[in-house]
């Protein structure tokens, strides 16, 4: 019998969460300077292992008998995510940072691009969204039809229940997700899950999609 469980990450997930970070957007020809293309020890050591102590960061780990099957990144806060580590953990981003750049000397254009970011998103039609589901990633060996067949059902859409129940927890009725324009599968899935195209915008030096959510009450409907 397999070992499946989701929940709230730890410390010792952090190398890890931040290599597998790396690897669905540390690429800068697809992803421009997005955070994770400063590396994988960066996005380990600072963004997640500094975030242990921020209440409105949240990433849920799926694990199968120990190990990590998946990851899902959001926050309740979209507009102090980062401001949170300048303010309170300072000299361990400094830190992180100087090592990432003395490593990848070019990931230092990402780290100064990523400044302008201290206040959120600064877009006219996120202005009442306090939802960011930031990142998922779930390896293919986990999305078959016979491995969710075993668990009763898809990690992703499990994952997806579950940041959904933290928001409405949390007071918030609206999340958004940024997507690639060429980025299909994530597209249909995220409008599946009900979001709807909000708006484009360049972000990281490319153009992307914003798309939003209106969540309705748990057990809701939207009536005639």
């Amino acid at each position: 019998m397999i070992g499946f469980v989701i929940e709230r990450y730890r410390a010792e997930d952090c190398a890890e969460l931040g290599r597998l970070h790396f690897d669905l957007l540390g690429d800068p020809a697809r992803n421009g300077y997005s955070l994770a293309t400063v590396g994988p020890e960066f996005m380990a050591d600072a963004f997640y292992r500094l975030s242990l102590d921020n209440p409105a960061f949240h990433c849920d780990v799926a694990r199968v008998d120990g190990r990590i099957a998946g990851f899902h990144v959001f926050t309740s806060e979209a507009s102090s995510l980062t401001s949170f580590l300048v303010r309170r953990h300072p000299a361990g981003l400094v830190l992180a940072a100087l090592r990432s750049v003395v490593r990848r000397p070019r990931s230092l254009v990402a780290l100064l691009r990523n400044l302008r970011y201290l206040g959120g998103e600064q877009l006219s039609f996120l202005a009442d969204v306090k939802g960011w589901w930031i990142v998922a990633g779930i390896p293919p060996v986990y999305r078959t039809k016979d491995f969710e067949a075993t668990i009763g059902g898809s990690i992703a859409h499990m994952m997806m229940a579950r940041m959904e129940r933290t928001f409405r927890e949390a007071g918030i009725d609206k999340w958004y997700v940024v997507v690639p324009p060429d980025n299909i599968p994530s597209t249909i899935f995220v409008q599946r899950c009900g979001a709807v195209h909000g708006g484009t915008a360049f972000a990281q030096g490319k153009e992307m999609r914003y798309y939003i959510k209106q969540m309705l009450p748990e057990g809701g409907s939207r009536g005639a």
